[in-house]
């Protein structure tokens, strides 16, 4: 990276977290006051700070290139299971602003509920899963009880089943547990495989600045309908094999 890139990276980065973070302490007082009048105004106030901080990513220069597959259609009344590759932490703001209308719930680690302003608050009020990594039975019962609750109320809901996020945009292969505990818990369910490509350089692991005007790519699959032949084992296997194809690393 040249000398002069990393100075535009700086300059552009200072602005960009001043924004990202006053967006995240917005939004967690948007959530406070609204979460007593019901989910549907607790889901307005996601909406609202998702779209601020998406425009702190244009801040630093960032374009977001969404690709749908031709004729993709959703049905609002039945859940959903995106199973998506992870390369950051924004890549919960990326998936909230794609399905900006459904607004995603997510299966995530639990210390991801404790200390971020807005994210730690939804997480821990907003219908998602909070699992211990650590403590596989915590995290069966909570993804069990996950997929009941989405099943229930018709939700769309995410899975990052690498487990974590990858350093430097390299593809970790996919864990079938979890998408095997949600599946069973959620017979409704059908399946929406996502591509997500630089977000990494958003959020580079034990480095700063990140990189400004990247372009980072968000590529939705075909809905894949379940059947009685279809398992946890061929659903993750076929969403892996997605971002193989449509990554370009």
């Amino acid at each position: 990276m040249s000398y002069f890139k990393k100075i535009i990276d700086w300059i552009l980065f200072v602005p960009f977290t001043l924004c990202f973070v006053i967006s995240l302490l917005i939004g967690e007082v948007l959530q406070r006051i609204a979460l007593p009048f019901g989910r549907k105004y607790h889901g307005f106030s996601l909406q609202i700070v998702n779209l601020m901080l998406v425009a702190s990513l244009k801040v630093f220069g960032t374009k977001l290139k969404i690709s749908f597959p031709k004729n993709f259609k959703i049905d609002n009344n039945k859940p959903y299971l995106i199973i998506s590759n992870h390369q950051s932490t924004i890549d919960i703001v990326l998936l909230y602003f794609v399905f900006l209308k459904r607004i995603p719930h997510f299966i995530a680690k639990v210390e991801l509920g404790k200390w971020i302003p807005t994210v730690s608050f939804n997480l821990r009020n907003g219908h998602n899963a909070l699992i211990e990594r650590d403590n596989p039975r915590q995290a069966i019962k909570a993804i069990a009880e996950f997929g009941r609750i989405v099943n229930t109320h018709k939700y769309l809901a995410v899975i990052f089943p690498e487990g974590t996020r990858s350093r430097c945009g390299e593809l970790k292969e996919y864990q079938v547990a979890g998408v095997q505990t949600f599946l069973k818990n959620t017979p409704d369910a059908d399946i929406i495989p996502v591509s997500i490509e630089n977000s990494w350089k958003l959020n580079p692991h034990n480095s700063v600045p990140a990189e400004s005007f990247t372009t980072v790519s968000i590529t939705i699959g075909d809905v894949i309908q379940r059947t009685q032949e279809t398992t946890a084992q061929t659903i993750t296997e076929q969403c892996h094999e997605f971002v193989v194809k449509t990554h370009k690393l």
